[in-house]
């Protein structure tokens, strides 16, 4: 990422640190490949690659359910919800070098 970017991204507003919220959709917004570009960021494609370890004795192959070009891959609402959460859990990831954190919200 260029330094120019990344700086203007980590600027505090108004001198104070401003809190960071994830909005996740939910199901019916998964179309095909919809990780096969995401799996090229290396810190995505970790966190994706302990999904696999957990998922793959549940018969689960999410690195197929986030690529394959099958137009029926999520007839099954298993591979909807999975292909959902795991894009939405490896995106979470994608903020680490930017040295935000995460809390709970009271």
């Amino acid at each position: 990422m260029p330094s120019q970017l990344k700086k203007s991204f980590l600027q505090k507003i108004g001198g104070e640190n401003r809190p960071v919220w994830f909005v996740f959709s939910g199901m019916g917004s998964q179309w095909n490949g919809m990780g096969k570009d995401l799996l090229r960021i290396p810190v995505f494609a970790q966190v994706i690659d302990e999904c696999n370890t957990i998922l793959k004795p549940k018969g689960i192959d999410i690195f197929n359910i986030l690529t394959t070009d099958d137009p029926t891959i999520f007839d099954d609402i298993i591979h909807s919800f999975v292909g959902i959460v795991a894009v939405q859990v490896s995106s979470t990831s994608i903020a680490s070098p930017f040295s935000l954190t995460f809390r709970e919200s009271s």
